[in-house]
């Protein structure tokens, strides 16, 4: 499959890896968001934002928040949409009318 299933954040002076994955969810492109508010010069202080497409409900939808550190949940919310939301990448936009595929 090419699904892009899990988040993934990649230290490489340390050769570490930290994954994020949900077995029915596929998250958008990950968006870091900087801690405004940070004194530190740490570079994953923030968070991660990420939509969430449920693969078996089509018109489900969530947005999560991750601790970029450690990609731990700290927030999710979960809308019901009255229309069907397809996977994206790098962002997708279309009009109202124009015919797009699903997922």
């Amino acid at each position: 499959s090419l699904d892009m299933d899990t988040i993934v954040k990649v230290d490489i002076r340390n050769n570490n890896c930290i994954r994020w994955s949900e077995e029915e969810s596929l998250p958008s492109e990950p968006v870091f968001i900087a801690n405004p508010n940070s004194e530190s010069r740490e570079e994953d202080d923030g968070v991660i934002l990420s939509v969430l497409l449920d693969r078996k409900v089509k018109r489900k939808t969530a947005l999560l928040i991750l601790d970029a550190k450690n990609l731990a949940e700290i927030a999710r919310v979960n809308f019901n949409t009255t229309g069907t939301f397809t996977k994206t990448f790098h962002g997708q936009w279309s009009n109202l009318n124009d015919k797009i595929h699903s997922f």
